[in-house]
């Protein structure tokens, strides 16, 4: 279940930043565990740690009502 909501987050994501002009850099500090378990499910998934990381945020984001993808 939980991978099924993974998968179409992650290509979902995809979708969006394909037309993108521009991706900022950002720097995460994370537990080594956690920086571990990230290059796991990116495996897992056929994704880079950095498009598991941004569908970490994106489904986090939205359970917190917010878009950070929109102009404040």
């Amino acid at each position: 279940m939980h991978s099924d909501l993974a998968m179409k987050t992650l290509i979902a994501r995809r979708e969006r930043e394909r037309h993108l002009a521009i991706n900022q850099p950002l720097n995460l500090r994370v537990s080594k565990p956690f920086a571990a378990n990230l290059q796991i499910k990116s495996l897992v998934h056929g994704a880079t740690p950095s498009e598991v990381a941004r569908m970490l945020m994106d489904l986090g984001c939205q359970q917190l009502g917010w878009d950070l993808d929109s102009p404040v």
